[in-house]
C-alpha cells in the first residue's frame, strides 16, 4: 500500500464536495493511470488523479471508511515468488522410516 486519498473537501466545513467517478466506481484492483478520472465534483466537474505513477486502486468508495475520511486506498503491485514445499504423507513417512530402519541393519 502506498498511501490512502481523502475525498475532496470544502475547505471550511470540511465537507465532502465529490464523489468516486463512475468510471472509477467498481473497479477495485485495476490500474489508475495519472490523468484519469478519480472524483466527479457534485457540480459535475471530473477532478483527475495527479499522482506521478500508476497504483493500483482498492477499497474503492467502502462505506466502512467514509468515517475515517477515505475514498480509497492506492499501491504497487509486487510479485512474490513463494517456493514449493513437499508434504510428506503417512505412507511416505513410514516408507522413509522403514528405508531408515533397513539402512541402519546394515
Amino acid at each position: 500500500m502506498v498511501k490512502n486519498v481523502d475525498y475532496p473537501r470544502d475547505g471550511e466545513t470540511r465537507n465532502i464536495t465529490a464523489a468516486i467517478h463512475p468510471r472509477l466506481q467498481d473497479r477495485d484492483f485495476c490500474l489508475l493511470r495519472p490523468g484519469e478520472p478519480l472524483f466527479q465534483t457534485f457540480s459535475g466537474e471530473t477532478v483527475k488523479y495527479q499522482g506521478d505513477e500508476a497504483l493500483y486502486a482498492f477499497f474503492i468508495n467502502e462505506c466502512a471508511y467514509y468515517e475515517k475520511g477515505i475514498a480509497l486506498s492506492l499501491a504497487r503491485k509486487r510479485r512474490v515468488t513463494v517456493p514449493s514445499i513437499h508434504v510428506q504423507t503417512d505412507e511416505e513417512e513410514r516408507a522413509s522410516e522403514q528405508s531408515f530402519a533397513s539402512e541402519e541393519e546394515e
